[in-house]
């Protein structure tokens, strides 16, 4: 997301690269890496970089030095508002959103990979 590309890799292999050329992918990209920088205190260096477990939603982050981060909560709690990573989860959601969206414009630069 940093270099502005926003691509979206799922866990069956598919997933949508590019989509960061569409203003609102963009913008909502730099809004989730805003929030991820707010709530770095709950980022720690990542330990396991596989499927979270059940019912636990994990956000991983990279750093400009290469370094992964990771932080997660169980999936009841990251959705409380007052929850400290429900922010970088609300806007990933909205990343996530806007990537549906323009990817299902027929003229669409977020191609499915």
């Amino acid at each position: 997301m940093n270099d502005g590309s926003t691509s979206l890799y799922l866990s069956n292999g598919g997933g949508f690269v590019g989509a960061g050329a569409h203003p609102s992918v963009a913008i909502t990209s730099g809004q989730f890496l805003g929030e991820c920088y707010l709530a770095r205190d709950q980022f720690a260096p990542a330990t396991d970089l596989g499927y979270p477990p059940m019912g636990i939603t994990r956000i991983y982050a990279r750093t400009d030095a290469g370094q992964t981060l990771a932080a997660q909560a169980p999936e009841g709690e990251i959705r409380e508002k007052d929850h400290p990573l429900h922010t970088p989860w609300a806007a990933a959601q909205a990343v996530i959103t806007q990537i549906r969206l323009v990817s299902s414009d027929p003229g669409s630069a977020a191609a499915s990979a």
